[in-house]
């Protein structure tokens, strides 16, 4: 059930027209046709609705794709775990200033 609901997340994202830039691009969203001009925070909304119809969470999805023995995602982690990429930094930076994610990280 779980590989169903992610592609159709898969096919969801993939409908989404190119000109959605990368939000760590220098594209700014009033450089995009106004037909495709979603806010970031809208584009999350979108998103988290889809996983929520699926009954998922955002941690779900992150833990499908970080799976090792799953190869459709390779692209997703080896992405990720580039030195130039500053993301996964982010996400434990983030954990460690939260006081129940510091606890839970150092268990």
């Amino acid at each position: 059930m779980l590989n169903v609901k992610l592609n159709t997340f898969y096919l969801y994202c993939s409908s989404i027209p190119l000109e959605i830039s990368d939000p760590d691009s220098s594209a700014s969203d009033k450089d995009l046709p106004s037909k495709a001009v979603k806010s970031r925070a809208q584009r999350f909304e979108d998103v988290l609705g889809i996983l929520r119809e699926g009954r998922l969470s955002p941690f779900d999805l992150i833990i499908e794709l970080l799976d090792d023995s799953n190869l459709k995602y390779w692209a997703y982690r080896n992405k990720l775990y580039k030195e130039e990429n500053k993301k996964l930094s982010k996400i434990l930076e983030l954990i460690i200033l939260s006081a129940p994610g510091k606890e839970k990280l150092t268990e």
